[in-house]
């Protein structure tokens, strides 16, 4: 195992099982939700133009990959926190953070990429996609019976991340709607991946 790479690399099984379903299910409803959820009547118009804040909450999976192969998925939790400028109804510049939780049996293991985002909205409306880059982080945090870390690792590197969703407005300067995030990291020893699917809320502060 190469020096630094989470514990989670010794687990080496082939991809799926009982993670991978869960991933896949949540994708799935996702997309159900995106083609299926009718505009709510008499919704507020969409005004995006100003400082926004948002966050997401939700889970996914996660790997990693070193020169030894690639570890299985595994499920945890995941988040997201964004705060920016919308230019225009179509376009906004946020600095975001895209991370993947997971604690088990005293080992915390993190992984997160926080970076500039652009994201586009095509014709204004609420579909949405998005990508930037910046700092990859993965921290491991080993804890005793009392809950105190005892041991904590920290790598930082490069980190990508891109995204889809929808926003549906719920006020005029709320929007709420469900997201898919892809997030991605070079350690240089080793490199980790992680999906989520997340439900996002999003608040804008123009008031025209």
């Amino acid at each position: 195992m190469a020096r630094g790479t989470p514990a989670m690399i010794a687990s080496k099984t082939r991809p799926g099982g009982f993670g991978m379903r869960i991933l896949r299910s949540a994708t799935a409803a996702i997309a159900v939700l995106l083609l299926a959820w009718p505009p709510a009547a008499g919704a507020s118009a969409p005004a995006r133009h100003g400082w926004l804040a948002g966050l997401g909450v939700g889970g996914g999976g996660a790997q990693v990959v070193d020169d030894r192969g690639t570890s299985q998925r595994r499920t945890g939790y995941g988040f997201s926190l964004r705060a920016g400028y919308a230019f225009d109804p179509q376009l906004s510049l946020e600095l975001a953070s895209n991370a993947w939780v997971k604690s088990d049996t005293g080992e915390r293991t993190s992984f997160n990429v926080l970076g500039a985002v652009l994201c586009f909205y095509p014709g204004g409306k609420g579909f949405f996609v998005r990508g930037g880059g910046g700092l990859g982080k993965v921290e491991v945090a080993l804890t005793s019976w009392r809950g105190v870390d005892t041991f904590t690792t920290n790598e930082t590197g490069l980190g990508l991340t891109a995204g889809a969703g929808y926003e549906f407005r719920v006020k005029r300067q709320l929007g709420i709607g469900p997201q898919l995030d892809f997030a991605w990291t070079d350690q240089g020893s080793f490199r980790t991946n992680h999906f989520t699917a997340m439900i996002g809320l999003t608040w804008y502060t123009v008031k025209r």
